[in-house]
């Protein structure tokens, strides 16, 4: 039996190069929850963000767009991703690789975290909520 984790790494291995032609459009559910994301934290005054499940960096660009003075943290498994995001200015203090099941950061370190496109690649998501609970103040995803 294949193991479905190596299948997903070796296609965003074999994809890194053509991921956001295929996977973002500017008029996609994503656009729409990170913009309405992007409006809750400047009315609840959030200042620190963790995005898991980064990609490249599509949610971290547009909130450091929308706030450069926002924290913003994401984490992303794949390097060939994370290189992408890089490219494109974000540091890897702000990109960094990590798995949403084993966060690295103390409990309450932030104020938000947004998983976008994320619960479907992982077999069992209760545990994985329960780690991002201990994490943050408010989750949206």
């Amino acid at each position: 039996m294949a193991d479905p984790v190596r299948i997903q790494r070796d296609y965003y291995r074999e994809t890194a190069a053509d991921y956001d032609r295929r996977h973002v459009s500017a008029d996609d559910e994503h656009a729409f929850a990170l913009a309405f994301m992007i409006s809750a934290i400047k009315f609840f005054g959030f200042r620190s963000i963790l995005d898991v499940g980064s990609g490249t960096g599509r949610a971290l660009l547009a909130l450091r767009s929308a706030d450069p003075t926002l924290t913003i943290v994401g984490i992303e498994p794949s390097s060939e991703l994370r290189a992408r995001g890089h490219a494109k200015g974000l540091t890897s203090e702000q990109l960094m690789d990590g798995d949403g099941q084993a966060l690295a950061f103390a409990d309450g370190t932030f104020d938000l975290v947004c998983a976008f496109g994320v619960l479907h690649h992982v077999p069992h998501p209760h545990p994985m909520w329960r780690c991002l609970v201990l994490n943050v103040k408010c989750i949206f995803g």
